[in-house]
């Protein structure tokens, strides 16, 4: 999957509010993009990803699993590599 210059926002306040879940072992590219969630923007469960993000803006909780960043804030934190 490949997603450029999107909004990813989970909402409705349910028990696990992820921006971006990837439960499935397929490539996931996420360019120039804000993600939202409360527990996790950007989760793998399950042999997901891998997932990497490049330039992103992440609101609220941390991308966790098999996940790479590049050029990525999350909140008020910017890190050039690795995820915030």
């Amino acid at each position: 999957m490949e997603v450029e210059r999107c909004s990813i926002l989970a909402e409705n306040e349910s028990t696990n509010n992820r921006g971006l879940e990837s439960s499935v072992g397929a490539d996931s590219i996420v360019t120039e993009s804000v993600i939202e969630g409360a527990n996790n923007t950007v989760l793998t469960s399950g042999g997901g990803g891998p997932v990497t993000l490049i330039d992103c803006l992440l609101v609220g909780g941390v991308a966790q699993g098999n996940v790479s960043c590049v050029a990525v804030t999350r909140n008020d934190t910017f890190q050039a590599t690795g995820c915030p």
